[in-house]
Parts: C-alpha cells; sequence; structure tokens
C-alpha cells in the first residue's frame, strides 16, 4: 500500500533522492536577478505589486531582496526576529505515552541531533519578508532507513501560487509549466503579517512603499548636502577688471571647488561663505526626521513596537517592559509556526517512511519551556490554604519537581522548640 503525505497524495520514493527544484544555467531557474530597485518609481511599484497578485511575482521578490539589502534598518529588524526563534530550543514531543509513539520521537531527536539547524531554520524564517519560504528535503537511503542528510533552501522565485486560488504553491518547470510540488520532498513555511493571500502576508509587501519613501528622502538629502554642504564661494574683482581678468577669477573659483587651490591676482579677493540654517532646523534637519519616522514605522511594524519613538511620557522602564513583553508574545508565535511546519513537512515524513504511517505523529516544539514561579505560587498557598483551600500535597510536589520523601530520609522543616 503506498505511503500518502500530509495531503493525501501518493508518495513517490525514487523523488525523494532526486534533487527536484535545483538552480539552471538559463531559464525560469535562473539565479540571476533584474533587480527592480534600480530606478523604482511610485508607478513601476504599484504595477510590480499587482503583477504578484496576479500570479506572476518574480520581480516583487527580486525587490524583497533587494530591500534587505539595501535598506540597513529593514535588515537589522528582519534579522533580529529571524535569530530570536532560530536559536530557541528545539524539542521532540512524543504522540502519546506507548512504546510505538517513544520510538517514533526517538527517531526524530537522532535527526534533530545530527547537526545544528540554526542556518537551516533562518533560511525557513526567510518567510517572513516574502510571505513564504521553501526548502527542499534531500533524502538517502542508507541501511534500509530514509534519512533527511540535506535541507537546501531554494529562491522563493521558482514557485508559483496557483493562479485559481493563489493559495497553492507549485513548482515553475523548465518549461515555464506550474507542476505541484513533489510529497515529502519540500519543507513550506507560511507567514502571515495580516489575513489574505499568501503573497500579501509577508512584511516586504507592508514596507515596500516605506522603503521607496526613504529612498527619495536620502537621494534628496544628499543633493542638499552637495549643494549646502560645501562654503559658497564668492569671487570679488575691482571695477576695472577686465573681461580676462574676470575669466582668471572665475577659473579660479571653479578650481577651488574641484581642486582647494586656486591663483588669482593681488588686486582680486574670494570668499567663502558658509551656508547657515535659521532655528537649527531647516530642511536638512526635515529629511533626518522623515527618515527615523520611516525606521520607526518599520521597527513597528517588524518587531511590534519601537522605544525610540516613544519613551517619552510613560518612561524608558515601564516601555521597556511592554516592548519585552511584545516581542515575547512575537517570539512564541513564530515558534509556534516554525514547530508546526517542521511536524508537518519533516516529522511526519521521516516516521512514515521509517515506522509507517501513523494515526498521531510526534511533534517538533520550538520555543523556551515555560518556568515555574516558586515565590508566586508559594505566596498563593501561603493565602488560600488557610482560609480553606484543598490542594493535594502531591500536585505541589509535581509542581515543584520535589519527590515524596522516603522512610529514613533527613527531612527539611523547622526546627523543634527548645526543650522540646
Amino acid at each position: 500500500m503506498a505511503i500518502l503525505d500530509q495531503y493525501g497524495n501518493p508518495v513517490r520514493t525514487s523523488d525523494l533522492g532526486r534533487e527536484l527544484a535545483g538552480p539552471t544555467v538559463s531559464g525560469v531557474r535562473s539565479i540571476l536577478s533584474e533587480h527592480p530597485a534600480q530606478g523604482l518609481t511610485p508607478g513601476r511599484l504599484g504595477a510590480l505589486l499587482r503583477e504578484a497578485e496576479q500570479g506572476d511575482s518574480r520581480s516583487y521578490l527580486e525587490l524583497a531582496e533587494e530591500m534587505e539589502e539595501k535598506n540597513l534598518h529593514y535588515l537589522a529588524v528582519l534579522g533580529t526576529r529571524k535569530r530570536q526563534v532560530a536559536q530557541l530550543d528545539v524539542r521532540v514531543v512524543p504522540a502519546d505515552d506507548g512504546a510505538e509513539a517513544a520510538r517514533d520521537a526517538d527517531l526524530v531527536r537522532d535527526w534533530l541531533a545530527s547537526e545544528p539547524l540554526e542556518d537551516e531554520l533562518i533560511d525557513v524564517l526567510d518567510a517572513l519578508g516574502k510571505g513564504y519560504s521553501v526548502t527542499e528535503i534531500m533524502w538517502e537511503f542508507s541501511e534500509r532507513q530514509w534519512w533527511p542528510v540535506r535541507l537546501e533552501h531554494r529562491d522563493p522565485r521558482w514557485f508559483a501560487f496557483d493562479r485559481v486560488d493563489g493559495r497553492t504553491l507549485r513548482l515553475r518547470g523548465l518549461d515555464d509549466r506550474e507542476r505541484p510540488l513533489a510529497p515529502f520532498k519540500f519543507v513550506v513555511h507560511r507567514f502571515q503579517a495580516k489575513s489574505g493571500l499568501p503573497i500579501r502576508a509577508g512584511f516586504a509587501r507592508m514596507v515596500a512603499w516605506w522603503y521607496l519613501f526613504a529612498n527619495y528622502a536620502v537621494k534628496d538629502w544628499v543633493q542638499f548636502i552637495e549643494t549646502y554642504g560645501q562654503p559658497t564661494r564668492i569671487g570679488k574683482y575691482p571695477p576695472n577688471a577686465s573681461p580676462e581678468d574676470r575669466d582668471v577669477l572665475l577659473r579660479a573659483l571653479t578650481n577651488l571647488g574641484a581642486d582647494a587651490a586656486a591663483m588669482i591676482p593681488e588686486s582680486m579677493m574670494i570668499e567663502l561663505v558658509e551656508t547657515r540654517q535659521s532655528g537649527g532646523g531647516g530642511r536638512s534637519s526635515a529629511h533626518g526626521a522623515l527618515l527615523a519616522y520611516i525606521d520607526a514605522l518599520i521597527s513597528k511594524a517588524v518587531l511590534g513596537q519601537t522605544l525610540t519613538t516613544e519613551a517619552g511620557e510613560r518612561g524608558a522602564r515601564s516601555l521597556g517592559e511592554v516592548h519585552d513583553e511584545v516581542r515575547r508574545d512575537i517570539e512564541r508565535s513564530d515558534a509556534l509556526a516554525l514547530g508546526q511546519t517542521l511536524t508537518r513537512d519533516v516529522a511526519r515524513p521521516l516516521v512514515a517512511l521509517n515506522h509507517g504511517e501513523r494515526r498521531r505523529y510526534p511533534r517538533i516544539a520550538v520555543g523556551r519551556e515555560e518556568t515555574l514561579d516558586v515565590a508566586r505560587v508559594s505566596e498563593a498557598l501561603a493565602k488560600l490554604v488557610p482560609l480553606g483551600l484543598r490542594v493535594a500535597e502531591a500536585d505541589v510536589r509535581d509542581m515543584l519537581g520535589f519527590a515524596a520523601p522516603e522512610d529514613g530520609d533527613e527531612l527539611l522543616g523547622t526546627s523543634p522548640p527548645a526543650g522540646g
């Protein structure tokens, strides 16, 4: 009987060891990019986003890649969110307490222990920016066992969403025809910053317009500095100066701007006038304020909060606590989604191929283990037990991790009264 994947499709074991989505020298799976960020205009950006919605997302995905390369703030906050989750503990939770479930979980643990996964997890989390990521599993059959020997990140441009439902991911073939993804061959991670079509759910979609505005602000600022960043050169000549003398002075002013050196007759004079802005602000500070505002918006979108724009009335400490809690909420959400993807696309295929199909499969969990606040529990018990709350001693021991004492054990406790 054929093994079925998580979507009910029969698995072809002959495909497991082959590279199905690798790059090609030419065609739709080329590593070359058209670099749409160069000369990007509002009209071109709008058209590019519409093309992505209508099924051709290649230019949009190329832009998303360039945005990370060219906007260092976006790169930093996106990288922070990726590394926050990629460095968390990864553990395996058995499907139940039975021996079969324990054996399945041990198989998945052996794979996780075989090599570090941090780099691969960062590649999987590329979905944060683009809405989805695809990693091809390279399987090896050795000693009568199927084993994932390599996880290869694949360029998202080499895949396309079904043009009818906008959700089913398909592989672009060498003939530019789209084919279904082979069962048990791909780790497909999706991220939704908002509800809707997956291609519209990544951060790159939300940040794209602000990236464009920031580009314009930087260009204007550079032009402003080129114009007003150097002192104005004023040449003065006497009333009786001849046209030839004035030409000499003009050349001197030009040379002074390029070479910082010039030679003029003694009767002439060059004056350097520094440009000053009234009120300490002006156009230059407006450029900086706009860029800071855009950076703050990007931080809020990606990290959920920013201290730089809100540490006013409430104070940096209290706001820092809020910021940390928001960050933990985001971390838990990302970790839960990543664990679900690894369970569906790695743990399930690994167990099904080697141990057969199961009704329930071991779960890969990513995240910090919740720690018990012993002080709060102790305080609650001290207040509630005297009021009549009945609590089993065994439950408290299990909660705190203490074993029940055996006969002859030396026990902790209050000292008996003197003379007692």
